[in-house]
């Protein structure tokens, strides 16, 4: 027996074809809606990205609806729901400046692939419904918002804001202000904002810590 063959980690388990092949679909539809917006994102597109056939796409998915829903509860949600549900306990960690500047890129990128997902998804009160109904209690868009505020409490608890902040509507305008701020980039363009996204974060971080708000290099 060769030394290499002693010392060589196993080979984990080749996952299923039909998981890999769905998996590769929700992939795809990210990566298309990215590419060509959502009127672009048709399953002929998804499955020329996905290097599949296009029938291949219903024998995992009803329609297409059906793989935008589920790349946005399986695909999207997760990494940023985690992000977020960390964020309450590194109150008191780093400075609040660079930690908000933190939350606040990671909630602008989330909703750049998210605004557009969802507006398949709400396109129609059926579809809308659909959705709507996929939704748990302990899950949704406010859960975001809910973390956000109870991690400037801890903040603020700790003395390392200014005293008379709300922390519910601090969340919500800082929450807000990304999405409208992507909202504006993927209708007028980037091009026409008042305020780069750099400097809007800047300013918003400024204006809730009283410190942190000259934009810096990246």
């Amino acid at each position: 027996m060769s030394e290499r063959s002693l010392t060589s980690k196993p080979v984990p388990p080749r996952k299923d074809a039909a998981i890999e092949t769905r998996e590769k679909i929700l992939r795809a539809a990210i990566a298309t809606v990215r590419a060509h917006g959502i009127a672009g994102a048709t399953t002929r597109a998804i499955a020329a990205e996905a290097g599949i056939a296009e029938g291949s796409i219903y024998r995992h998915f009803s329609d297409k609806i059906d793989v935008f829903q589920t790349a946005v509860v399986e695909y999207l949600v997760p990494s940023y729901r985690d992000f977020m549900g960390d964020l309450p306990a590194k109150a008191g960690t780093a400075t609040p400046a660079v930690r908000l500047r933190e939350v606040l890129r990671k909630t602008m990128a989330f909703y750049r692939d998210l605004i557009p997902t969802m507006a398949v998804l709400y396109s129609e009160n059926a579809l809308r419904d659909r959705y709507q109904a996929q939704l748990i209690e302990g899950r949704g868009p406010h859960r975001a918002s809910e973390a956000v505020a109870e991690y400037l409490a801890g903040e603020l608890s700790l003395g390392r804001l200014p005293s008379g902040i709300d922390p519910q509507a601090a969340a919500q305008m800082l929450l807000g202000a990304c999405f409208q701020q992507v909202f504006f980039e993927q209708t007028i363009g980037k091009e026409r904002l008042q305020l780069s996204e750099r400097t809007l974060i800047a300013r918003m971080v400024q204006t809730l810590t009283g410190r942190g708000g000259a934009p810096t290099s990246e």
